[in-house]
């Protein structure tokens, strides 16, 4: 690590940061890595941004995965009067002994978050068997006012669920463009929540179809979360605004 971050006049904790969860000392030849921009901050391996808009965070839990690592989710909201895009949080591991542990920096997983609407945050962390949870912050976080119009929000039906043969839940619902221009790119967020009110889970879906405006399309969707622990779902859709 030493030597490539002479090589390319960065820091080693920059590179370090930004590869989140890559042992140095098992390091191959041929492993693909990321390389931080020069003057990236330390504390976020990104070249340093103006102050993100106000944006909340909800408490953000850790859940062991299959391949002995933790996945941590939790959800970001727009607080402002204007659209948000270019969402990045930094997720932080804290250890059972109140340590901080590895650091990464994750996006939003859809283009544009307006305002009051809420988005899915998810850290991955490889090898930990155990941690007491994660804190969080938003590092970076942009007005889109001037690209609002290019965006559509458009109507979510009844959400309905079952569980599949696999043990896992399977959502229905109907997206409708109920504007006036016509919708394309078209990208589903369906969120899933435990009793207790925690995300536990959340697929992004592109739809292949455009939607004129009035038209409709159903969707069929598989979340992988166990079924005992989701008892809700919320569903949002956005699309581009374009010409048919």
């Amino acid at each position: 690590m030493i030597t490539i971050a002479t090589e390319h006049g960065v820091t080693v904790e920059a590179l370090q940061l930004i590869n989140a969860g890559i042992d140095p000392l098992t390091l191959q030849i041929g492993q693909k890595i990321i390389i931080p921009l020069v003057g990236a901050d330390e504390t976020t391996g990104y070249l340093p941004s103006p102050t993100p808009l106000p944006t909340s965070l909800t408490m953000f839990r850790c859940y062991p995965t299959p391949s002995r690592g933790q996945l941590c989710l939790g959800e970001a909201q727009n607080d402002n009067e204007h659209a948000v895009i270019n969402l990045a949080v930094q997720v932080t591991v804290v250890m059972p002994n109140g340590d901080l542990g590895p650091s990464q920096v994750t996006f939003a997983p859809v283009e544009i978050l307006m305002p009051g609407e809420t988005v899915p945050i998810a850290a991955r962390f490889a090898n930990m068997d155990t941690v007491w949870g994660a804190t969080a912050r938003v590092i970076a976080a942009q007005d889109a006012s001037e690209l609002k119009e290019r965006f559509l929000a458009l109507t979510i039906g009844a959400v309905s669920s079952k569980i599949s043969e696999s043990g896992y839940y399977t959502v229905s619902t109907e997206v409708v463009n109920n504007t006036t221009q016509h919708a394309n790119q078209i990208v589903l967020l369906i969120s899933g929540y435990s009793a207790e009110g925690d995300l536990r889970g959340f697929r992004i879906i592109e739809l292949k179809q455009d939607l004129q405006s009035g038209e409709k399309a159903n969707v069929v969707a598989t979340l992988t979360s166990a079924m005992q622990e989701i008892i809700r779902f919320s569903v949002s859709a956005h699309a581009r605004a374009g010409s048919p």
